[in-house]
């Protein structure tokens, strides 16, 4: 796909981007999106129950997946997408992907462990106030705040971000 060519600087266009960021405190955050690729929803039940202990928590969850077989997007769920969603240029067409980017989220997870650049291009155009993900030297451009669990797993990786987001407290 051509489009995706043109990801990379769209990455570091978005990244130039004046959007205010800042963490709230995580007690006063409302919503909370998350972001991540099909793979990593294959351990979708750490990710259900995840998104059930944010709700319980008054948090409003909104999920976006990314699947690699287009035609098999709109069957995963009605908040997926793929690269067939990029037009010539690299730039996102499916409506959900832009209203996904547009939300204001207090927080903006990347559930994925491994780099993906079509969710890279997502958290890159999001107009979260603060965007979090595991720790890579090449994610410093779009993530305000990176978490390097103890393992390489989604089950560590939840229990560091849930523990980090908790630890936020602003006295504002």
């Amino acid at each position: 796909m051509l489009g995706a060519t043109f990801l990379p600087f769209h990455i570091s266009r978005y990244g130039k981007r004046n959007v205010k960021r800042f963490s709230r405190s995580f007690d006063l955050a409302e919503s909370i999106g998350l972001v991540c690729s099909y793979k990593t929803m294959v351990e979708g039940s750490l990710i259900d129950e995840f998104q059930k202990k944010l709700r319980s928590l008054d948090k409003k969850v909104s999920i976006l997946v990314f699947h690699e077989n287009s035609s098999k997007t709109e069957e995963i769920s009605n908040s997926s997408f793929s690269k067939r969603d990029l037009n010539f240029f690299g730039i996102w067409t499916k409506p959900k992907v832009k209203d996904f980017t547009a939300r204001k989220f207090d927080y903006l997870i990347n559930l994925d462990l491994c780099s993906n650049i079509f969710v890279h291009s997502v958290l890159a155009e999001s107009n979260a106030h603060c965007r979090v993900g595991v720790y890579a030297d090449s994610s410093r451009a779009f993530l305000e705040l990176m978490v390097k669990p103890q393992q390489k797993s989604l089950t560590y990786f939840l229990e560091a971000v849930e523990e980090m987001l908790i630890k936020i407290r602003n006295d504002e």
